[in-house]
């Protein structure tokens, strides 16, 4: 039906043409693109999909340079590693010659020297490997942590002791200080088992009490009057020591009758109080606290502890030679260890001076206390030196967080190697020092077998995940990129379409000129 007031056909054309003028459009913006999804509609479900896929690829590139990053570091701690195995050599190779009865006492001594310098550069190659400021070699890094505040006396603490003696007992603890007082060093635990005997035919007991990870040893005569007193001693480290003071009658002969007193003083004997807890601290006064560090209550911007300092606590004293002029200082660790260094020229020191001692620990004093050094001694400061947590460095190399690889590096000091106390001025020594340095290769060795192995588990890590990234890169473009023929081939045929449409949409615009000439007829 001709009308003229609607143009049916040309409606129509217009539409086709409308329709593949969109279609054109849309195969000429995937094509320039790149991508078979321009808009979320295109496929919502493949661009879901395509975008998990494009993480996890960014993912995994990222874990590559993790990998290799892991991989640089291995080998830079391996080179490091090489450099004291080499050392390690020529250490074994100055205790065997030591071992020789043809050398004279000053030859010895030539080897030492060189030994103490070799043994030196390990430390100093263990705390110089590092990777982006972290220490890889040094066994974890040190803390330091004052266990004292400066100008503090000793302060020993006896809780759970009974407030009345057990009847016909020597110990009459009304306070704890009437009874166990007089501590020096490290006393610090709960009291948990005391064993009293009779020491032979001496007319002596011999006591054992067990405090916190300490054994106290001590003596006591038959025929003590009241007032007398006992000195405990560590077993294993003689300067802990604590006094137990007899305050009721004369000892008698029965051991029994002494370790059942003493459980009871100790509250051994009963459920219903805790055990007797001991806590000390190391002897300071005043003049020691301000002359450390004056106005503080911590002892961490004086007393510093390296990768090569023994854990545990310490205490810390010094002593002034008036004749020489120099301050010798001591620390002694909680084992008994006894570490010294000097300072020369102590009253006319300028400058802030730092006193290194062997074991890695060092005490930083300003001019103004190292020249008071001269005239006041430091009285058993003490202060703790704890080990930080392992040096370990976890590596991502996979999209999941738990996709991880953790390298531990074990601890290449001179210490942990067992060389830091070898002395090689004798055959004796020098045979243990043999013996010793074996013992040193082999740890480097099991060390550097280990960390062979973890780089090598890298590289195949690395390997791999190239791998994975090449096999998702394809799958991300099955589901996101444009197949290029066939974009081309649609957009062609859109084309065609679209031509046909506009002569179609003209010729159907030709139609109502026909029913004018039928109005102009009539």
């Amino acid at each position: 039906m001709l009308s003229a007031t609607t143009n049916t056909a040309a409606l129509t054309a217009q539409r086709f043409l409308d329709q593949s003028s969109s279609m054109a459009s849309s195969s000429i913006a995937k094509m320039s693109s790149g991508s078979r999804i321009v808009k979320a509609s295109d496929d919502a479900s493949s661009l879901a999909i395509g975008n998990k896929l494009r993480a996890d690829i960014s993912a995994l590139q990222q874990a590559t340079r993790n990998a290799s990053q892991g991989a640089s570091l291995l080998q830079v701690t391996n080179g490091a590693i090489d450099r004291i195995g080499d050392i390690l050599t020529r250490l074994k190779t100055l205790s065997t010659q030591v071992v020789n009865g043809s050398l004279s006492t000053p030859e010895r001594q030539f080897a030492q020297q060189e030994f103490t310098e070799l043994v030196t550069q390990i430390d100093q190659i263990s705390s110089q490997t590092r990777w982006n400021s972290v220490s890889m070699l040094n066994g974890g890094d040190k803390t330091l942590a004052s266990t004292n505040t400066l100008g503090s006396d000793v302060s020993a603490g006896v809780s759970g002791a009974r407030g009345s003696a057990t009847p016909g007992g020597y110990f009459n603890p009304t306070t704890a200080s009437n009874v166990f007082n007089t501590f020096t060093g490290t006393v610090d635990g709960q009291a948990k088992s005391v064993t009293v005997v009779q020491n032979g035919s001496a007319n002596q007991f011999k006591i054992n009490i067990e405090i916190g990870n300490q054994t106290f040893e001590g003596y006591a005569s038959y025929s003590q009057a009241s007032g007398g007193s006992i000195t405990m001693t560590s077993t294993t480290n003689s300067h802990n020591t604590f006094r137990i003071v007899n305050n009721a009658a004369a000892l008698g002969t029965s051991a029994a009758t002494l370790e059942s007193d003493l459980e009871s003083a100790l509250s051994l004997d009963t459920t219903t109080s805790p055990p007797a807890s001991f806590q000390s601290k190391a002897l300071t006064n005043a003049n020691a606290a301000a002359l450390l560090e004056a106005g503080a209550t911590t002892l961490g911007s004086v007393i510093t502890a390296t990768g090569a300092a023994v854990d545990g606590i310490y205490n810390l004293t010094s002593r002034h030679d008036t004749a020489t002029g120099t301050t010798t200082f001591r620390v002694q660790h909680e084992d008994g260890s006894v570490y010294q260094a000097t300072l020369p020229n102590a009253s006319t020191a300028t400058g802030q001076q730092t006193i290194v001692f062997s074991n890695g620990t060092e005490l930083k004093l300003a001019e103004a206390q190292a020249q008071a050094t001269a005239t006041t001694n430091l009285e058993g400061v003490r202060f703790e030196v704890t080990r930080g947590s392992a040096t370990t460095m976890d590596f991502q190399v996979g999209v999941k967080a738990t996709d991880t690889i953790t390298i531990s590096f074990v601890a290449m000091t001179s210490q942990s190697l067992g060389l830091d106390v070898l002395n090689i001025e004798t055959q004796a020594g020098g045979t243990t020092a043999s013996a010793a340095v074996s013992d040193a290769i082999n740890k480097v060795n099991i060390a550097q077998a280990q960390l062979g192995s973890i780089q090598s588990r890298m590289e195949y890590v690395q390997s791999n995940l190239s791998t994975i990234i090449e096999n998702l890169s394809a799958a991300k473009g099955i589901f996101l990129d444009v197949d290029m023929a066939r974009e081309m081939t649609e957009f062609t045929k859109q084309q065609t379409l679209m031509q046909a449409g506009v002569a179609m949409l003209a010729q159907a615009n030709q139609m109502p000129q026909s029913l004018l000439r039928l109005i102009q007829g009539g």
